[in-house]
């Protein structure tokens, strides 16, 4: 069975700083995670536009007054709990590090993406949030996005240089952009599967195949 359960949250580290530049004691630790869970629980319902920092605190049984000594706006809270969600997690970076000239590679990249996909539709609100902000140009958005995918990004950039190393590939494709690519079908398969999906496994099976059939041929062009 394919293990797809999510990075554990490790919080905050020990002496991280409130936006005075105070060291956080356990309380103020409780209070920042408050904080961020009311907000990911709020963009269930809401868009990233529409959260206010006083329905923020109030979900999170605190001030608006609180609040601005742990986040600057809404979109700051936002990103903190991106921080805490990096798409290049264990189980998807243990399945890149295989050999893409492997016999069953194509089983294995299946089990990338439905590991992948699974992380993804688990905190679908926040990624979908992220991505909208980052291609409108917020550059706090665009870099939380790269910071999350890099692992990833630079596992397929190897996979393709080896690959051109190797003469699989031709050498006058740029490896990481070619991994850039594979990284965007990927992810779009994985915002996607539940549009495609009736309820059951099989509705979005094909679109998980074609794209596994894609990222092995592409890295071990079999």
């Amino acid at each position: 069975m394919i293990d797809a359960t999510p990075i554990t949250r490790q919080g905050d580290p020990p002496g991280d700083r409130n936006q005075h530049g105070q060291a956080m004691g356990a309380k103020g630790i409780k209070t920042r995670r408050r904080l961020i869970d009311a907000t990911v629980a709020l963009l269930e319902d809401k868009s990233l536009r529409d959260l206010r920092v006083a329905e923020i605190a109030r979900r999170a049984r605190t001030s608006p007054a609180t609040f601005y000594i742990y986040f600057s706006d809404a979109q700051d809270v936002v990103l903190a709990a991106i921080r805490e969600l990096p798409q290049s997690t264990p189980q998807v970076m243990a399945l890149a590090e295989i050999d893409w000239r492997a016999v069953d590679v194509r089983a294995r990249a299946e089990d990338l993406l439905r590991v992948y996909a699974a992380f993804w539709q688990q905190h679908a609100r926040l990624f979908q949030a992220r991505n909208l902000a980052a291609e409108e140009g917020d550059a706090r958005f665009i870099e939380a996005r790269m910071e999350s995918i890099r692992p990833l990004l630079q596992r397929f950039s190897e996979a393709v240089a080896a690959a051109q190393s190797d003469r699989r590939m031709p050498d006058d494709l740029d490896a990481y952009a070619t991994a850039g690519a594979l990284i965007a079908m990927i992810e779009r398969i994985a915002a996607t599967v539940r549009t495609y999906s009736r309820g059951s496994d099989s509705d979005n099976h094909g679109p998980m195949v074609s794209a596994a059939y894609i990222l092995a041929t592409t890295l071990g062009c079999r």
